[in-house]
């Protein structure tokens, strides 16, 4: 089985936000995950939460993606406090801990998808295609 791309032609833009704080160890990481997506999707990239949050209030014409990795536990507080702006969209999110406490406050969020930041970043690439409609598998039969 083999994944093949398919391009949008749904006629609506899908724009992908992305957020992590620039003292994330693995951000190298996840900038260069996000080079790899396709072109079908618009792609954002946030380093500090206030400019997420500003994009997040904009109106959005589009169907929104966000991905977001902590870097700390204050952080992930942060993101929670504000959980009203991550509403009518699809979010990726990616811990700095394993912890039970941090991983029961992320649920809050409702994430489509919650990882953890130093996990192989094309697992998150393709959760992404998959959750945006932008690739299946197909039979070489």
């Amino acid at each position: 089985m083999h994944v093949r791309e398919l391009s949008s032609m749904r006629g609506v833009l899908m724009v992908v936000l992305f957020y992590t704080d620039q003292e994330n160890p693995y951000r190298g990481r996840f900038i260069e995950m996000i080079g790899t997506l396709t072109p079908a999707l618009k792609k954002e990239c946030y380093c500090c939460f206030e400019g997420l949050a500003g994009r997040l209030n904009k109106p959005k014409d589009e169907d929104t993606f966000v991905v977001i990795m902590t870097t700390d536990d204050e952080e992930l507080i942060d993101v929670v406090n504000n959980r009203e702006l991550l509403w009518n969209t699809r979010l990726i999110l990616l811990l700095h801990s394993r912890d039970e406490i941090m991983v029961s406050l992320a649920h809050r969020l409702y994430p489509r998808y919650l990882g953890y930041s130093d996990q192989n970043v094309d697992d998150v690439a393709a959760v992404l295609m998959k959750i945006a409609g932008l690739c299946h598998p197909v039979d070489d039969n």
